[in-house]
């Protein structure tokens, strides 16, 4: 997972997750690769990054983005680190939602409550994420690219 950290190059993946349980106070349970769309009433943030658990606490951290483009533009936009945990026990409702209506929500145009929960058949069709609804009234929406079934098992308690 050296890749994670440019900074740091030479890092194996045995010791990026030493350094993250270190810094965390426990042993990661469970991982993912995942793209934080955003939060409720906020912004569109979309950004990928590692989506951890230690101790019952869910920790999501962004990595940096190759952009070619800038790069030969000459542009250099300054990076800003991205990080936010919240406590699993606070799930409580996970759901597959269109991503249309995330957004809607991320923007505030409906409300958390009210961004309903696609079919199985219907995920063919569309762009869905998974809306994590926590008891604080707000919504975390992500786009999950690796295992689902464990995604859904560790989020839904």
């Amino acid at each position: 997972m050296g890749i994670l950290r440019r900074d740091e190059p030479d890092q194996t993946p045995d010791e990026f997750w030493a350094e993250i349980e270190e810094k965390r106070g426990g042993k990661v349970t469970f991982f993912t690769f995942s793209k934080f769309i955003g939060r409720s009433r906020s912004d569109v943030m979309n950004l990928p990054g590692l989506l951890y658990v230690i101790n019952g606490i869910a920790h999501f951290e962004d990595f940096e983005k190759d952009n070619m483009l800038s790069k030969l533009m000459g542009r250099k936009k300054k990076y800003e680190k991205t990080e936010f945990s919240f406590q699993i026990v606070n799930v409580e409702k996970i759901q597959y939602v269109n991503q249309g209506n995330a957004l809607k929500c991320i923007s505030g145009l409906i409300g958390d409550r009210d961004v309903k929960a696609v079919s199985k058949a219907a995920r063919i069709f569309t762009n869905p994420v998974y809306q994590l609804v926590l008891n604080t009234g707000e919504s975390l929406f992500f786009e999950q690219v690796m295992d689902d079934k464990a995604f859904v098992k560790v989020f839904s308690g």
